[in-house]
Parts: C-alpha cells; structure tokens; sequence
C-alpha cells in the first residue's frame, strides 16, 4: 500500500528518488533493489503496473547521475507476472531483474508442496503446473523482457510442514500447518540450509527426490521439509543459462552453511551455484568471487565480473572515482569501480547479449540506437 502511493504521482516519485539517491551517498551504496510485493495487490491500485515502470524511469533518471545500480526483485507467478508488471517497460530502466523463484509452495497450502520445484510434478493439477521455475522463467521472456537481464532467484533455506498422517507424505499429502521454528531463523514453516542439513545428521530421515521437482524432500515422522541442495540448485544455473539469463540471485546468504559445520565446506550452496556458473562462462576463473549486492538479495551474474589491478599500468584501466565506464578493451562491457576503504576495486562487467556500452549515458543500451 505505501509503494502505491509513492508510486502514484510524479510528486511522490521524485521524491522518493531523491531521497534514495540520497540514502545511498549518505552509506556508500552501490545502488538499490526495489523488492515490492506486489503491483496491484494487498491493498494496491490497479494503476500500480502502470505506475511501478513510471517508479523505474524516475529512479533510473535519478540514479543514473551517481552511476548507481538500479534492480528489482519481480514474482515468479504467472498470475502476478500477468496483473502487476509491464513487463517491456520495466525492463528498459533496470540493470537486472531478480525472478523470485522460490515460496511457490508453503505452509500457507494446506497441503505439502516443493518452494521451488523446477519443472512442473507429472500427476499435479493444471494450477499446480504453473507454480515452477521454468515457467516463471518462460512467462517473463514471453512479455517481452529483456532476457539478458533477468536473473534467476533460489533459495537457501526450505519449507516446513506438520503432516496430518504420518503415513501419508508424498506431494499434495494433508497437513496441520506449519512446521516448528528453527533455532536461527525463528518462523513455523521455514528452516535455513544451515538449520536443515544439521536436523538431518541426526539420522533417520527419509529424503526422495522427484525427477521433475528436481530437489529434495525430507521426511521424519510427521515433519515434511522441501528444500534445495547443491545438486538442485546447480541444475537451476544451467536451466537459467540455456534460457539465456544473466545469472543468479540467492535468499538469503546468512541461512547458508556459512560455518561449514555440516561437512561440505563453508557455504556449500553459493559454492554449488558459482561453479555451475563458471562451468558455463567463458571468462576465466579468479581468485576473488566479487557479487554484486543489494540491501537484500546476493547477485552473481553467469557472465561473471573479472576483477583487475586498478595500477597505472599502461593499456590498463585506473579507477579514480567509482561509477560505471567505458571498457577499453570492448563496447559489449563496461568497467565497474567500486569504492572500497580509500581505494577503489574494479571489475570487468558484461553487457546483455546484443547491447553495448555508451559513452555519454553509461549504460548498455541496444546496439542498433543511434547513440554514443
């Protein structure tokens, strides 16, 4: 409710920007994610959608002056795909759109489902065969969005539920609600990695796997736990990389084995989602995994930033003020500097398949305008 009314009129939108821009100055912000939940709905205006790209184009106006980073976090559903974005518009104003790819099934069901199935289960009902990552990711390239910079979103952490029969806990089994809280992240009905790989050292579990969910599901009593693992989530990389995306977006870090304490190394997750990554990518592997970040979300791209000595080595670029600028060595990429302490880090950064880089906006922008 309070995004539409900000979003509602030029007044407001400026504002907003302004004060954003603002914010991030005032912290040293790379940029901002806008993660609003949803156009249209929970109180909203149907003039939302029109609006949230109207929100955009202000926001990118006013960013683009700082060369900030400007995403956001968009619904995996159809449904809200179809009422609460203009798809094409949105996509001209963003540097990257996350796909919200899991909390497709929870709790709130009154029957076991999968957060983030991959494909759609055989045996399901036709509604249930929209609720997956392929067809979120298919319904936003049908609108029309610019694929190169969509990026897929995955979780690292699981959805709980108490089943009604112990007996009975296959999917669409009946439930009695949401399972117990962990001790970490403190909701029924949802567990962190970290929280379920150490329940499951304990023993007695029962983990199956359906071939077209594509990730597990654990089973111990009257307990039923949909989550990804390693082996899941790189599958969701390469899904996302033959469709062309950008990369990858997780939520969120801190629910990570980020300790290591369950044997797999330190945080085993994001490791399995960056070698999928790199196995793909034509740029070499660094001895640094710079992420690009938001307040919320972490970012890693399939066209991963190569990160170089910013020295004044000839035929070497020197990052002297953060911001983006132009590569160089090629106009299908840019150079990223970021401030870190009183020094600057740079990264190489791709632009999306058939753009380039211009000069005078500092952004990529379609190779066939006529502008530099």
């Amino acid at each position: 409710e309070r995004f539409s009314k900000i979003a509602s009129s030029e007044r407001g939108r400026r504002a907003f920007a302004e004060s954003v821009v603002a914010f991030l100055d005032l912290h040293g912000f790379d940029g901002i994610d806008i993660d609003w939940k949803y156009p249209t709905q929970r109180d909203g205006s149907p003039n939302d959608k029109k609006n949230f790209a109207l929100l955009l184009k202000d926001l990118r106006k006013a960013l683009d002056h700082k060369d900030h980073i400007l995403t956001a976090s968009v619904s995996a559903l159809k449904e809200t795909i179809d009422a609460a974005y203009d798809v094409k518009e949105i996509s001209r104003h963003v540097d990257f759109m996350s796909i919200m790819g899991y909390d497709l099934f929870g709790p709130w069901n009154d029957h076991t489902g999968h957060p983030a199935p991959l494909r759609a289960r055989t045996g399901g009902s036709f509604y249930e065969s929209t609720l997956n990552v392929e067809t979120s990711i298919e319904s936003w390239i049908s609108k029309g969005a610019d694929v190169g910079k969509l990026v897929l979103g995955m979780p690292l952490y699981g959805r709980t539920y108490t089943l009604e029969d112990p007996n009975e806990h296959g999917f669409n089994a009946p439930t009695l609600g949401a399972g117990e809280p962990g001790p970490f992240t403190g909701e029924p009905g949802l567990l962190g990695y970290n929280e379920i790989c150490t329940l499951m050292s304990t023993g007695g579990w029962k983990v199956t796997r359906d071939p077209n969910v594509n990730a597990p599901v654990a089973i111990k009593g009257n307990l039923w736990i949909g989550f990804d693992d390693a082996e899941s989530l790189a599958n969701k990389v390469q899904l996302a990389l033959q469709k062309g995306l950008a990369g990858a977006m997780v939520w969120s870090i801190e629910t990570d084995d980020f300790r290591g304490k369950c044997g797999r190394g330190k945080n085993p997750l994001q490791e399995a989602i960056r070698k999928a990554l790199r196995l793909n990518s034509s740029e070499p592997e660094t001895t640094s995994e710079p992420t690009m970040t938001t307040s919320e979300p972490t970012m890693t791209t399939s066209q991963r930033p190569t990160r170089s000595p910013s020295t004044n080595t000839p035929g070497r670029f020197t990052c002297v003020s953060k911001g983006r600028f132009l590569n160089p060595d090629t106009d299908t990429g840019y150079i990223l500097c970021v401030r870190k302490g009183s020094d600057f880090q740079l990264f190489k950064m791709p632009c999306p398949l058939g753009t380039v880089f211009r000069r005078g906006t500092r952004r990529c922008d379609h190779a066939y305008k006529n502008v530099l």
